[in-house]
């Protein structure tokens, strides 16, 4: 996919870059708005937690595939009703299970996402 970096950062004064960086980029989707257990804590059907696993296994598996040794992404179904604890409980088993060969995985978020708990929870869960 090739996707080139041009500018530094906003907060850097957005220069154009005199050596761009080209990074690849995948794209996968989890599903809207799965059903939380009663302490919203978790999810309620294991058909939606294994749905959310492949999708995230997938993604790590494709990547260590071709090599990639950073992985970087946002908080999967963040913003989406996924239950946080239990996405980042999901999100540390695939990354145990299929990770293997990627050097480095970050998990990020933008300044204001992710309000009311949901990102420490979240890293707890992880």
């Amino acid at each position: 996919t090739d996707v080139t970096i041009m500018r530094a950062p906003v907060k850097q004064g957005a220069a154009w870059l005199r050596d761009p960086a080209r990074v690849d980029v995948l794209w996968a989707a989890l599903s809207r708005s799965p059903q939380v257990n009663e302490h919203g804590d978790d999810y309620a059907r294991s058909e939606d937690k294994s749905q959310v696993a492949e999708r995230l296994a997938r993604i790590l598996r494709c990547a260590a595939a071709h090599g990639v040794e950073a992985l970087v992404l946002p908080v999967p179904g963040g913003g989406c009703r996924h239950p946080a604890t239990g996405l980042g409980q999901v999100l540390n088993d695939v990354i145990t299970r299929h990770g293997r060969g990627i050097r480095h995985i970050l998990v990020c978020r933008h300044d204001g996402e992710l309000t009311g708990g949901f990102w420490e929870s979240f890293v707890a869960g992880l």
